[in-house]
């Protein structure tokens, strides 16, 4: 939990710090916002995670904190990845102008690494499998929440694939 404040803290210091002027959808300060707004509404999530985990453990309802338990270390493990191509992102940023081709086929690799991670049809079908037997139990709120966050991912997916497309050709 210490470890997910302390990634937004660190995050909102270094989104603070002036980016270039905003010239498309997909340049680098735009991104950075993309990146800022996803681990802002993460956190919220989280929060919303960490208050269900706790009222099922009282409950004893096992079976619902572990759902909420794994959603928590997924939120968590992509914001981790993400706060990694932010570092990339932001270094790039500073040093554009001596950066070498091969620094940007590396961010671009980085960048490919982590879509074939979140795009991976494992990863999907199971996702699909997890909110089916959700919505078979009618357990809505845990629906809700995966739902919430397949989304989310799926978004940030779709953005940094043209972000990746326009700041490293």
């Amino acid at each position: 939990m210490k470890k997910m404040y302390l990634i937004t803290f660190v995050f909102l210091i270094v989104v603070s710090i002036p980016t270039i002027a905003l010239s498309s959808d997909y340049d680098l300060g735009s991104s950075f916002n993309y990146f800022y707004n996803y681990t802002k509404e993460c956190n919220e999530q989280f929060k919303i995670v960490q208050e269900n985990i706790k009222k099922y453990t009282l409950l004893g309802n096992m079976e619902r904190t572990e759902i909420f338990l794994d959603l928590g270390y997924a939120l968590e493990a992509s914001m981790i990845r993400l706060m990694d191509m932010f570092d990339m992102y932001y270094l790039y940023n500073q040093l554009k102008s001596c950066a070498t081709d091969e620094e940007k086929k590396y961010i671009k690799m980085k960048g490919m690494q982590f879509l074939n991670l979140y795009k991976n049809k494992k990863l999907l079908e199971t996702n699909k499998s997890r909110l089916n037997h959700l919505q078979k139990k009618k357990f809505n709120d845990e629906y809700k929440n995966w739902a919430n966050y397949i989304n989310r991912l799926s978004n940030l997916c779709t953005f940094l694939e043209k972000s990746i497309n326009y700041n490293f050709r």
